[in-house]
């Protein structure tokens, strides 16, 4: 190849990759300067005893805070907009844009070009309060930390969820694609599912809990419970569990792997663990 037709090849080269980079920048521009928005703050001071929340777009962050009264901190623009109303006792966040009318950059695409807060809905409530949630987004992360009450459900249809140091009755976790990670969780009755995506367990205490993927790992780690049940189509299962192995009917299950574990059937508690296609390491710690 002479030196004529590698100048031609690489200008050309160069010419397609400044084209590219000149369009995703007036893209970007574009999407910018719709997506402009702001931060605003509501001050609940009703009683309430459950928080409902739906958004169609964004990242949720429910914590405990040093306050009397549940804040709600919350990013609008074009694609997340939000009416925030009280009723008998239940505090309701919904989001006012159709889902059918959000351009489909608009959930793929997170241009932050300020300082705001990676969050777009933050709610804050008193180290008192106590009450029921039900948390959903369809395209965003959902994060519980340090809070308590009757029951916990989280849903997205993609994203991740985090729940960390939360005590309830029962616990859902439900996301499509996107890992699911729990520390320091105390409930009677928990389900985590994920099509696609990691289920991870550190330092939890269970009645019963079930944790189920299709394509993902599980891994569980210094844990109790009572029935236990893991589940996943494509990948290991390992962990360590607190309490004897003496103490668990055991059926562990592999079509294409290996496992550690024996199965038995003369413990008090229950431990399923199967995977289509993955290894089973799973160890009794006291």
């Amino acid at each position: 190849m002479n030196a004529n037709k590698i100048v031609l090849i690489t200008s050309v080269i160069l010419v397609i990759f400044g084209s590219i980079l000149i369009a995703l920048s007036i893209g970007m521009m574009s999407l910018s300067d719709n997506a402009q928005g702001q931060i605003q703050t509501r001050t609940i001071t009703e009683t309430i005893n459950k928080i409902d929340v739906t958004a169609n777009i964004g990242d949720i962050r429910i914590i405990r805070d040093n306050t009397d009264v549940i804040t709600v901190t919350y990013y609008e623009d074009s694609a997340n907009q939000y009416y925030i109303s009280t009723v008998n006792e239940i505090l309701l966040i919904n989001s006012t844009i159709p889902d059918k009318t959000v351009k489909w950059y608009d959930r793929y695409i997170n241009l932050n070009f300020g300082t705001r807060d990676k969050y777009d809905i933050i709610i804050k409530i008193p180290r008192t309060q106590y009450a029921d949630f039900n948390i959903c987004s369809k395209y965003g992360d959902i994060e519980a930390e340090n809070i308590a009450g009757g029951y916990i459900n989280t849903e997205t249809d993609c994203g991740d969820i985090e729940l960390i140091k939360c005590e309830f009755t029962n616990i859902t976790g439900l996301t499509n694609y996107g890992d699911i990670k729990t520390n320091n969780l105390i409930a009677d009755n928990t389900t985590l599912n994920t099509d696609c995506g990691d289920i991870e367990l550190t330092e939890c205490g269970f009645s019963n809990i079930t944790c189920s993927t299709k394509f993902g790992d599980i891994e569980a780690n210094h844990f109790s419970g009572n029935t236990v049940t893991l589940k996943t189509d494509c990948g290991d299962i390992e962990g360590t569990i607190i309490g004897n192995e003496a103490d668990y009917s055991i059926n562990a299950e592999t079509n294409l792997g290996d496992k550690n574990v024996q199965n038995t059937s003369n413990g008090s508690k229950i431990l399923e663990a199967k995977t289509d296609l993955g290894d089973i390491d799973i160890k009794f710690i006291n």
